[in-house]
């Protein structure tokens, strides 16, 4: 638009000068007028040329100011276009530091939950050989006490008046380890003289501390205060088996009478956790079979 005022005026500052070239030959007018006209013509084309000063003037302020505009918007661009990486770069180390922290928390959490049923487990076996002192001491929890009152030592008192017969001399038993074994079971089990056969297995294990038997000797002695309904005893004679003979092959049947004997005590969370280490140790066994089936009907 500027160009074309330029140009314009251009034109028409020619114009001007052709006529006052045509006034001046034609013989027209007098030199005084033909002065006046000439004074007048340097006067407008004076204003045209300050016109073209100002408009080109102008046309450069113009100019600069959408240069410098252009220079500003080509700036903003720029920083709009480092911010946004800028931004995206940081976006990615917030995700990536986010994966690592979830990372760890699953970590620690797992290892959490692994500490925690170690720490369960640690409770159990902690709390198992508390109930098995308690029984060691003659000592039931408040709420069975009630219960159990008159089961214990007093019952035993009246079989060990019942039962007692005259003690076998050493000397008339069997000199055979397994032979004295089978004598003093069959007067446990088949006489069901409790306190005799427990006297005889208490001797064997006096003379045979070392035979294979000897667990089993020790785990008769527990049947026969589980018999008289002595549980604490039963409890005591039981653990001894599990504790003192780790590889003899009654420690499965001392771990089935231990749940039955807390059983019979009233504490039934004691007596799962022997059934369950039973079948968890022999799985095979016959009495982690009685476990199982013990465990149904808790």
């Amino acid at each position: 638009m500027l160009s074309g005022r330029i140009m314009l005026n251009k034109c028409f500052k020619a114009s001007l000068f052709l006529l006052m070239g045509l006034v001046l030959c034609s013989g027209c007018v007098t030199t005084k007028e033909g002065d006046l006209m000439k004074e007048d013509i340097i006067a407008g084309n004076a204003q045209i040329e300050q016109l073209e000063v100002n408009v080109s003037s102008n046309h450069k302020e113009i100019s600069d100011k959408v240069d410098k505009i252009n220079l500003e918007i080509g700036r903003l661009l720029q920083t709009s276009q480092t911010t946004t990486a800028n931004d995206h770069a940081v976006l990615l180390r917030i995700d990536r530091d986010m994966r690592m922290l979830n990372g760890m928390v699953e970590k620690n959490g797992y290892e959490v939950q692994q500490t925690n049923i170690k720490f369960a487990e640690t409770i159990a076996k902690l709390e198992k050989r508390i109930r098995i002192l308690e029984a060691q001491l003659g000592v039931l929890p408040a709420d069975d006490t009630k219960q159990k009152t008159g089961t214990t030592g007093a019952t035993a008192t009246g079989d060990d008046k019942t039962k007692t017969k005259e003690k076998p001399k050493e000397s008339a038993l069997p000199d055979n380890p397994s032979d004295f074994y089978k004598h003093a079971k069959s007067i446990l089990t088949k006489e069901k003289n409790t306190v005799a056969g427990r006297r005889l297995m208490a001797v064997f294990l006096k003379r045979y501390p070392k035979n294979s038997l000897a667990d089993n000797a020790r785990y008769w002695t527990g049947e026969s205060y589980y018999m008289e309904k002595n549980y604490h005893q039963a409890v005591m004679e039981f653990q001894k088996v599990v504790d003192q003979y780790k590889k003899g092959d009654a420690v499965d049947d001392a771990l089935y009478m231990l749940g039955n004997s807390f059983l019979k005590l009233g504490m039934k969370e004691d007596a799962k956790l022997f059934y369950e280490e039973c079948i968890e140790r022999f799985p095979k066994s016959r009495s982690a079979r009685k476990s199982k089936s013990a465990l149904k009907k808790l």
